[in-house]
Parts: C-alpha cells; sequence; structure tokens
C-alpha cells in the first residue's frame, strides 16, 4: 500500500477513536469537549457524516447501501472505544437498516465475546420484544450471571429453556448461577 494511503487510513481510525472519546466527554459535561466535538465532526469523512449525525441526533438513518457501509466502519471504533450508552445508542441505528435486527443482534454477541458484560446489557436491553426467543434470554441469563446478578440470571436461563433453548452453554450457566445464588444467600445470613 503507498505509504500516503496508509497515513490517511490511520489518521482516520485515530479520528475516529478521537471523536467517539470526545463525543463521550461532551455528554459528561467536560468544558472544553463541544468544541472539540465541533472540530472533529468537520473532518470527519464525508461517508460516514449522514450516519454520524444520525446518531448524535437520535434519528433513524436511510436505508442506504452508504449507511451499512458507515455502519460497518464506526461499529468497530464503538466496540472498542465507546461506553456502554454510547454503543448502545449507535447499534440501535442498525434496526433502521436492512437486515438490522440481525446487525443488532451481532453487535451484542460482539460484546458478549469481548466480555464486556456492561456494553453487552446495554445494547440486549434494546432488543425489541419480538426478538426475545431463546438466545436473547440466554445471552441475557450469561449478561447478568457476569454483572453478579444471580436472581436475574436464574430466571433469564430458566425462560431461554422454556423458549426451547438447550445447549451445553445454558446447562452449566444454570448451574454456576444457582451455586453463586446459593453462596451469596449463605453469606448474607
Amino acid at each position: 500500500m503507498d505509504k500516503r494511503v496508509e497515513t490517511i487510513a490511520s489518521r482516520v481510525r485515530l479520528l475516529l477513536t478521537i471523536l467517539i472519546e470526545v463525543e463521550a466527554d461532551a455528554a459528561a459535561g467536560l468544558a472544553q469537549a463541544p468544541e472539540a466535538l465541533q472540530e472533529a465532526e468537520r473532518v470527519l469523512p464525508a461517508a460516514l457524516k449522514p450516519l454520524w449525525q444520525a446518531y448524535r441526533t437520535g434519528t433513524l438513518p436511510m436505508k442506504t447501501p452508504a449507511n451499512e457501509d458507515a455502519f460497518r466502519t464506526l461499529w468497530p471504533y464503538f466496540r472498542a472505544v465507546g461506553t456502554p450508552a454510547q454503543a448502545a445508542r449507535f447499534a440501535a441505528l442498525a434496526l433502521a437498516l436492512d437486515e438490522g435486527e440481525a446487525v443488532f443482534r451481532c453487535t451484542a454477541r460482539e460484546a458478549i465475546e469481548d466480555e464486556n458484560w456492561p456494553m453487552a446489557m446495554a445494547l440486549l436491553m434494546q432488543v425489541p420484544q419480538n426478538l426475545a426467543d431463546g438466545p436473547f434470554w440466554e445471552d441475557i441469563g450469561v449478561t447478568l450471571y457476569h454483572l453478579g446478578e444471580f436472581d436475574g440470571a436464574r430466571e433469564a436461563l430458566m425462560r431461554a429453556e422454556q423458549a426451547g433453548q438447550h445447549s451445553g452453554r445454558l446447562r452449566a450457566y444454570q448451574k454456576w448461577a444457582a451455586e453463586s445464588g446459593q453462596r451469596t444467600k449463605g453469606a448474607v445470613s
């Protein structure tokens, strides 16, 4: 690859990282963040601006191949450096795109694979009720288990089983949640 193209690519990666971090700072009320955010948005590549604006304004993006490409470009940065709230807000945009439900569920699965339990829970809490199937409840149960919410984990894992889920992972987490819940209750007594 041409050295100039490599340089541009590395600067865009850095810009996207900074943009997400500065947006979190602005949301937290840090004084200099709004100006820095405006400057970073100004130099954002044109192909990413419509989806970024949809994210910032909370509007649904248009279903276009360009926005789908922009989602695939931006999501890894939200996944890597975004707060759970930022990632959940951004991932919700996927629901407006073609195959959005599958893409949205993939974002939650990636957070689970990363063992980023707060982000996974923030994403899973946005899954529409009509998609709450066995795998969804299993993912909720696993996430709650890792967040130390053993009663909630047992309930979600039971719902997964009732929805027809019968994986080895489900059985293992049911056992671990039950054991952890008993230890917790024994320690409180």
